[in-house]
C-alpha cells in the first residue's frame, strides 16, 4: 500500500467498516481521488496493471486492501488506456432505466438503497474526457417505457435524472447547449463537443421506424407482446433502441472509430472503471469487441463480511453489487457461440 496516499487509505477503509451501500456516489469520487493522486506519479500502464493484479488477488483470496484503492488502481489503468488511443474515436454509452426513484437519489436513512447514479455516469464520463481532447461520449438514458409500461409517477424516473444531472453541471460551471425546456430537455452537449447526454425512450424510439421498418412494426418488434396480447418487453428494447442509433453526424461515414457500451440504469458497473478498457481494446488495439470477464480471477465483485470489516449480513444484502473487471475478453461474432462453444452464462 505503500504507493497510495495514507489520508486516501484511511478514508477508503472508514468508507468500507460504513454501511454505505458500495455502489454509492461516495465510492466512485473517492477511487477517482486516488486515481488521480496515482496518475501525478506518472506510472507506466504496465506498473499501475501489476498493482492490479496485486491487488485484486489479495481482494479475492487475502487480506482485503481498501475497496476504493482497487478501483482507484482500476480507473488509473482506463484514464492511462483512454488517452493511449492515437486516433479520434467516439463511444456511445446506452444507460436503459425504469422507475429509477431510489437509485436515482442521493442516498438517505428513508433512501439507503441512493446512488446517484446519473451523476455517477456523467462525472465519470468527464473523468474520462479529461485525459484526452480527440474523444468523444454520447451518454445516452433509455426510458423502458412503452405503450401501457409507464414510468410516469410525479413525473417520472427520468425527471429526477434530468435535474441531477442539470444540478451536477451548473455546480461544475459547464456551459451547456440545451435543446427543449430547460426543466425538461431532451438533450444537452457540453466540454467544447466532446460530451453529449441525451434522453429518449423505447415508445419514442420505436415510433421512429427505421431504414427497414415501419414505425408499426418496430413498435411490434419491440413491444414484443406474448399470444395473451400482455408486453413481454423488459429492458430488452431499451438495449436494442440504444445499440440501433445512428451514430453521431461526425463518425457515420468512419463506423470502426466508434464502440457503443452498455451498463445499467444503477452503478455496479462504473463507466470510470471498464470503459476506458474497452474502448482502448476496440479502438486502439483493433479487437472486435469487449465484454466483462466475470470468471477472471482479477475480477472483484465488492462482497466484504462483517469479519472483514464490511458490516453484517443486512448490510451486504445491499452492498455487494459494485464490480471491477481486470479485463474484457474478445467475443466472437456470433452470441450463440459463447454458451455452445464456450460455456458463458452471463449477461452482456
Amino acid at each position: 500500500m505503500d504507493m497510495f496516499d495514507a489520508d486516501l487509505v484511511n478514508e477508503a477503509t472508514e468508507l468500507d467498516s460504513s454501511d454505505t451501500n458500495r455502489s454509492n456516489i461516495k465510492f466512485s469520487y473517492l477511487s477517482q481521488k486516488i486515481a488521480l493522486k496515482l496518475l501525478k506519479k506518472s506510472p507506466t500502464l504496465s506498473m499501475l496493471e501489476a498493482q492490479y493484479i496485486e491487488l485484486a488477488t489479495a481482494w479475492n483470496k487475502g487480506t482485503k486492501p481498501p475497496f476504493c484503492c482497487v478501483e482507484g488502481v482500476k480507473y488509473a489503468i482506463d484514464a492511462i488506456k483512454w488517452s493511449s488511443i492515437k486516433e479520434p474515436g467516439h463511444v456511445t454509452i446506452c444507460v436503459p432505466f425504469y422507475c429509477e426513484f431510489e437509485r436515482g437519489l442521493p442516498a438517505t436513512a428513508d433512501n439507503p438503497n441512493g446512488e446517484e447514479s446519473p451523476v455517477q455516469k456523467i462525472d465519470e464520463a468527464v473523468f474520462l474526457l479529461g485525459h484526452s481532447k480527440t474523444m468523444s461520449i454520447d451518454l445516452i438514458f433509455i426510458n423502458d417505457s412503452i405503450a401501457e409500461k409507464k414510468d410516469e409517477k410525479d413525473g417520472g424516473s427520468g425527471k429526477i435524472f434530468k435535474k441531477a444531472l442539470l444540478a451536477y453541471a451548473k455546480a461544475k460551471d459547464m456551459k451547456l447547449n440545451i435543446t427543449g425546456p430547460e426543466e425538461d430537455f431532451e438533450s444537452f452537449v457540453t466540454l467544447d463537443g466532446l460530451l453529449t447526454v441525451r434522453f429518449t425512450s423505447v415508445g419514442m424510439e420505436a415510433a421512429k421506424g427505421s431504414k427497414c421498418e415501419s414505425p408499426e412494426e418496430k413498435t411490434k418488434r419491440l413491444e414484443n407482446r406474448g399470444e395473451d396480447g400482455k408486453l413481454r418487453e423488459r429492458k430488452g428494447g431499451a438495449v436494442l433502441s440504444g445499440i440501433e442509433m445512428e451514430l453521431p453526424a461526425a463518425f457515420a461515414d468512419k463506423p470502426t472509430r466508434a464502440i457503443r457500451c452498455l451498463v445499467d440504469g444503477d452503478s455496479a458497473h462504473p463507466i470510470g472503471s471498464f470503459i476506458g478498457d474497452a474502448a482502448y481494446s476496440v479502438l486502439q488495439l483493433g479487437n472486435t469487441a469487449y465484454l466483462g470477464n466475470l470468471k477472471s480471477p482479477h475480477t472483484c465483485v465488492s462482497i466484504v463480511g462483517a469479519d472483514a470489516g464490511g458490516g453484517d449480513a443486512g448490510t451486504q444484502a445491499r452492498v455487494q453489487n459494485r464490480k471491477l473487471f481486470f479485463s474484457g475478453f474478445i467475443v466472437p461474432f456470433l452470441f450463440p457461440e459463447l454458451t455452445l462453444k464456450y460455456g458463458y452464462t452471463g449477461t452482456t
